[in-house]
């Protein structure tokens, strides 16, 4: 009988880091969320029940949320509502980049992202879908996918403002005194009439609070 000899392998192992991944809403398939925003509302979620998966580490280092087609400059933001709105965060509203910086345990993370808050104060909006992208940098630097938050921006028909004072004057009401006999009476001298979503009205029309008194 011939011998085979032992022969000894050494395998050197190598782990490699993977990126947290953040998932907008667990409720739902992929990784993503929807909402909506309307005009004039104190803001908007961009997720609900968050979760957070990162097999290697335990810690994060930040979280960055892009608003990446903002219109809306300098109206559109992204915050932190409370309470967690004294954890270390700044907004760039030229890139809609909100960056929250914090040494914290994936299960604060979570409760972080569910409290980033999308707002758009104008009183005009742009209408149609924000993409709001999601990503976490773990302690060794290494950032994870892109999670996607769509908010869809819902306009309102503001009223006609109509200002009987003019710009000059504070308050909307005008007073005079009409005396039998005098010549007619202008109800309104510098009368300013605004309307944030159209240059065009269809029509106006004016009538006496007090019909009993007009002959």
């Amino acid at each position: 009988n011939t011998s085979v000899p032992e022969l000894e392998i050494n395998i050197d192992v190598t782990g490699l880091n993977t990126g947290p991944l953040v998932d907008l809403n667990e409720n739902i398939p992929e990784t993503g969320n929807s909402d909506e925003f309307t005009e004039g509302e104190d803001g908007t979620p961009i997720a609900e029940d968050p979760t957070i998966t990162d097999v290697d580490n335990d810690i994060l280092e930040s979280c960055q949320f892009v608003i990446s087609n903002i219109v809306d400059t300098p109206f559109e933001s992204l915050f932190l509502q409370s309470p967690f709105s004294g954890i270390p965060n700044t907004f760039d509203e030229l890139t809609g980049t909100l960056t929250v910086t914090s040494l914290q345990n994936i299960d604060d993370w979570e409760d972080i992202i569910a409290n980033v808050i999308y707002i758009n104060t104008s009183e005009d909006p742009t209408p149609g879908v924000r993409l709001i992208e999601v990503s976490c940098i773990d302690l060794a630097g290494v950032t994870g996918g892109d999670a996607i938050s769509e908010i869809t921006v819902k306009e309102i028909n503001n009223n006609p403002i109509i200002d009987p004072n003019g710009p000059l004057i504070p308050g909307l009401d005008v007073y005079d005194t009409f005396t039998e006999g005098d010549d007619p009476l202008p109800v309104a001298e510098d009368i300013t009439v605004t309307d944030v979503d159209t240059d065009e009205l269809a029509w106006c029309s004016a009538s006496p609070i007090d019909r009993k008194s007009v002959v």
